[in-house]
């Protein structure tokens, strides 16, 4: 209202200047309303003159489910104020974590499968929508947001949930994860060399699933590796170096797929 007196004013003295300073405040005023949430015909009346509503209808510019009221009716509040919070649930995003050694083949847009403990037996898919650039130096893990899609609004926030990403890996050779022994520093497994005999050898793994791992370097498909108690053999081995070891309980490496390799 002093704004619109203001340019009244301004219009009675004929001075172009004060004139276009009145039009400007009376447009921030309008402007000011509007982000306030009034609508358009409230704003219009107040501009022609007309008295303005002492209860005004502001309406959300969001359609969504109440979270949180901060205000309850009668209560004074000021210009920035939150007084609800809104969201829209037909999408969640699901917070996973992926270790370090996981993260090779996974993409923004990947589908991912996710198991809810309250819906048992169930799957529900969704897409990486974003990966995080920084690793966690605790967990050595890296964040990844999935969007999930929640048309029926079964999904609540605040759910745990366990997440499959599938890679594919393609055609490779593929061992038992208990054939290969671990130092830190190098990968080792018993190689049948006669019946009965064995011999260490260094080997390179790529990518592990559940129960098995991808050899990239080191052996054939068709050699026979030991798969049980081959720390024991790899004891004896350490008392006569350089010598065939003899043992039994060995199986041969099958010409396979290193199929999906849930992460």
């Amino acid at each position: 209202a002093l704004a619109r007196d203001n340019l009244v004013r301004a219009r009675g003295n004929g001075d172009a200047r004060d004139l276009a300073a009145a039009e400007a405040l009376v447009a921030a005023a309008r402007d000011r309303l509007t982000l306030w949430g009034l609508e358009r015909d409230a704003t219009q009346r107040l501009a022609n003159g007309e008295s303005a509503d002492l209860a005004l209808t502001v309406h959300s510019p969001i359609r969504g489910t109440l979270l949180e009221r901060k205000v309850a009716r009668g209560e004074y509040v000021t210009a920035g104020q939150d007084l609800f919070v809104l969201a829209d649930l037909g999408t969640l995003w699901l917070s996973a974590q992926v270790q370090e050694q996981d993260l090779d083949g996974i993409r923004v847009g990947q589908e991912a499968v996710a198991r809810f403990a309250a819906f048992p037996g169930q799957e529900r898919r969704g897409r990486v929508e974003f990966l995080s650039p920084i690793v966690d130096p605790v967990t050595r893990s890296v964040g990844v947001r999935i969007a999930m899609p929640n048309g029926d609004g079964a999904l609540k926030p605040g759910l745990f949930a366990n997440v499959e990403l599938r890679v594919e890996l393609g055609r490779g050779l593929a061992i038992a994860k208990s054939a290969v022994l671990d130092t830190g520093v190098r990968q080792r497994v018993y190689v049948q060399i006669a019946p009965g005999r064995y011999v260490g050898r260094d080997v390179r793994v790529g990518a592990a699933t559940e129960d098995r791992v991808q050899i990239l370097a080191g052996l054939n498909e068709g050699e026979t590796v030991v798969t049980a108690a081959n720390f024991l053999i790899d004891s004896q081995a350490l008392l006569a170096p350089g010598q065939a070891i003899s043992w039994s309980g060995a199986t041969v490496i099958p010409p396979e797929k290193a199929a999906e390799k849930p992460r």
